[in-house]
């Protein structure tokens, strides 16, 4: 199971402001989850931190918070200098079933931010 916010249509970013770059649904059983993400922004963007994870919710406050990402940048980094990527470590999750989000929330000052990734799941048994 896949679900996946293309870098042709990315999903914009609000300083410090929590978004679900994608989600799925998946029923009851053991399965693997796994993500990845990429942010672009002007060339004049500043970006001071960057964190992902998994989540049974839309936020980054649910009860799961798995594969928790951090990108803390040492100072701050303009744009300038590229995109910044990452990929999840896969999580084993043995559920009931539900919805399950891949959450990003960024800091960045000056100008603008963008996101697009995915979540992806296979199931163990």
């Amino acid at each position: 199971i896949s679900s996946v916010k293309s870098s042709a249509s990315p999903l914009s970013l609000s300083n410090n402001v929590q978004a679900a770059i994608s989600s799925i649904t998946i029923t009851a059983g053991d399965w693997d989850i796994w993500a990845n993400y990429s942010v672009n922004g002007g060339v004049t963007t500043n970006v001071l931190y960057v964190e992902t994870l998994i989540n049974n919710v839309p936020s980054l406050g649910g009860t799961l918070n798995y594969s928790i990402l951090k990108y803390a940048a040492a100072g701050i980094v303009p744009f300038g200098q590229g995109v910044i990527g990452q990929v999840t470590p896969i999580i084993r999750l043995s559920t009931s079933g539900g919805t399950m989000y891949f959450v990003v929330a960024a800091g960045f000052t000056v100008s603008t931010m963008t996101a697009c990734g995915g979540i992806y799941a296979r199931r163990r048994r």
